[in-house]
């Protein structure tokens, strides 16, 4: 969905920020100082235990923000290696330092105010449209009498209704980090219904007409062009009855 790679795109941005700063605050520390001053154990630590966290989740497709934040403790261990042994303390020295402050201080603030925003406009609408996926749920099963085993509403959905009793599916889940399988192992390969995701027009209908939908709810997302749908689609015969709640 685009703003998954949207988040993946501002982590990105991020991610080079930091080892940015972190090798302009290095540089500056090797010029204006000893360098046998930094303890450089520290400063390899954080360093290589930041790279470690982060690059798995962020070039292995399975990537959140909150995978950044074990980072921190260790990026700023590397940091404040680099910076704690300055102990000049001349004029031209003082008027840097005070500079370089308040740059770091509006750079800090600029990074938050967009790292912020996209963080918590991916919070807003994946509770959005996670709420709307459940909605659907109460619909198929409250309104229509629908036994949750022939719905197939995506990994959250099937996982609650059908892992306890479903000895297919916690064989699947047993068996995907090390065979490849066609299909998720969280489908129901038994189910009538689908809830899933859709793009929609102006008006708010569901553009895939070729799909026998028979509920859609459209959301309007906070993420740029992230506007879309959340359908109930019937898989099997029976009516074309469509639904659209505003």
């Amino acid at each position: 969905m685009w703003f998954q790679r949207t988040v993946w795109y501002a982590q990105l941005a991020t991610i080079a920020f930091l080892f940015t700063f972190l090798g302009t605050v290095g540089a500056r520390s090797i010029l204006v100082k000893e360098p046998a001053a930094i303890d450089w154990r520290f400063v390899i630590f954080g360093s290589f235990a930041s790279v470690i966290l982060i690059a798995p989740f962020t070039f292995g497709g399975y990537s959140f923000e909150r995978y950044l934040i074990p980072v921190i403790p260790f990026f700023l261990l590397a940091i404040l290696s680099l910076t704690s042994a300055d102990t000049t303390s001349s004029a031209a020295t003082m008027r840097t330092r005070r500079i370089e402050g308040l740059v770091g201080r509006i750079s800090g603030l600029i990074v938050m105010a967009l790292i912020g925003s996209v963080s918590i406009s991916y919070a807003h609408d994946s509770l959005l449209w996670n709420r709307l996926r459940w909605q659907a749920v109460g619909y198929l099963i409250g309104e229509r009498k629908v036994s949750p085993e022939r719905i197939d509403g995506g990994w959250t959905v099937n996982g609650w209704y059908l892992f306890v009793n479903d000895a297919e599916l916690r064989e699947r889940f047993a068996r995907w980090r090390t065979e490849t399988e066609i299909l998720p192992w969280f489908k129901n390969t038994k189910a009538d219904y689908a809830i899933s995701f859709d793009t929609v027009d102006e008006e708010g209908h569901a553009e895939n007409t070729d799909r026998n939908v028979i509920w859609v709810k459209p959301y309007s997302a906070w993420l740029p062009h992230a506007d879309g749908a959340v359908i109930v689609e019937q898989l099997t015969g029976g009516g074309s009855r469509h639904e659209r709640h505003p």
